[in-house]
């Protein structure tokens, strides 16, 4: 086995951009953070997150991400938060399930055979509409979801993509923004569990099929589930 670990340089920029923000860089190059609080720099208000700090995967800029966002909105106090409601209008008795396979640039088309994908999954049981979206979480591929839940009533949602773990949750906000419970999306992770591990493309492509032949035959035993409030 052989491990490559190629070395990470902070952005030449970096340097500039701090200097102008009065932030303190590490030995490395990288902005300096809080250790007890890893998206806290030295200055009140500003806060860093991804590679910015130092080397980082994918998983963990996302994580940092949204760390990051949640101290600057606790940071600008609760008169500067404002939240959009939104109602439930789609009934979910009757699954009317949607599949939305993400292209994932080349991590998943590149490998697998994104169309038959979409093929075999408009024959599925229960299913009434399938797409491909090149990046289904950007805001184009989510308010493409959003749209086609309206548009075929959709009722229940299988996102075949990446990780529910950093995802999940963007597609949720979509489901609720066009009237859908946001329980009552699965995803399926074709990506790290298959894509990232197969170079065989129809090996992955026959897997991918398992793998949302499951998460479809689960979406009709999902039910709504709603938050209360204990106070």
């Amino acid at each position: 086995m052989v491990v490559l670990a190629p070395t990470i340089k902070p952005p030449k920029d970096l340097r500039r951009l701090a200097n102008v923000l009065g932030l303190e860089l590490d030995k490395y190059g990288f902005i300096k953070a809080n250790p007890a609080n890893p998206v806290e720099t030295g200055i009140p208000g500003i806060f860093v997150a991804g590679s910015a700090s130092g080397p980082m995967d994918i998983t963990e800029s996302v994580l940092m991400g949204l760390a990051a966002a949640a101290q600057a909105v606790s940071f600008m106090g609760k008169s500067a938060i404002e939240t959009e409601e939104f109602s439930e209008t789609i009934e979910t008795e009757k699954p009317r399930i949607g599949v939305f396979v993400c292209h994932c640039g080349s991590n998943i088309a590149g490998v697998a055979d994104v169309n038959e994908l979409v093929k075999f999954s408009r024959e599925l049981p229960g299913v009434v509409h399938a797409e491909d979206i090149p990046f289904a979480c950007s805001k184009a591929g989510l308010d493409r979801i959003a749209e086609s839940i309206k548009k075929n009533n959709l009722n229940r949602v299988v996102v075949a993509a990446c990780s529910p773990v950093t995802h999940l949750r963007f597609f949720q906000d979509a489901a609720r923004r066009a009237g859908l419970n946001p329980y009552l999306v699965e995803m399926t992770n074709i990506r790290n569990l298959d894509t990232w591990v197969h170079n065989d493309r129809k090996v992955a492509t026959e897997k991918a099929k398992d793998m949302i032949r499951m998460a479809v035959a689960k979406a009709p035993l999902m039910k709504p589930f709603r938050l209360r409030s204990s106070v």
